[in-house]
């Protein structure tokens, strides 16, 4: 399950759960190099990063998703709960949203390989 709430808000809003969860890390550092070339770098933070991957939206799934996040930009907190990871809550912002039309039927439009990455803040 996924959920998402702005900085002020008390609820969770219940977003569409993703068929697919990739969670990275990267470190947050400065570096610099002394006149003899010796590098110096300074540890800052360790970050996560949560790339979610749906097979298949509809046109309403997919804007319900967009809609939620543009409405609580710059940042907001995001929770997933999943039975593999157990149950991840962040403070985030966005970062790339990807979607590639499928199909068009009964003038409802079908995004295949939909997918938004989540950076923490």
């Amino acid at each position: 399950m996924l959920y998402i709430k702005g900085v002020e808000e008390i609820n969770w809003t219940q977003l569409p759960s993703p068929n697919d969860v990739q969670v990275s890390y990267f470190d947050l550092s400065t570096a610099e190099r002394a006149e003899d070339g010796t590098m110096y770098i300074s540890f800052i933070a360790e970050k996560r990063r949560i790339d979610l991957t749906w097979t298949m939206l509809t046109d309403s799934q997919w804007s319900q998703i967009l809609d939620a996040i543009r409405s609580r930009r710059p940042k907001f907190y995001v929770r997933l709960d999943t039975s593999s990871l157990g149950s991840i809550e962040m403070l985030a912002y966005v970062g790339d949203r990807k979607a590639t039309l499928a199909f068009i039927r009964n003038n409802v439009r079908y995004w295949k390989d939909t997918s938004v990455s989540l950076i923490e803040v």
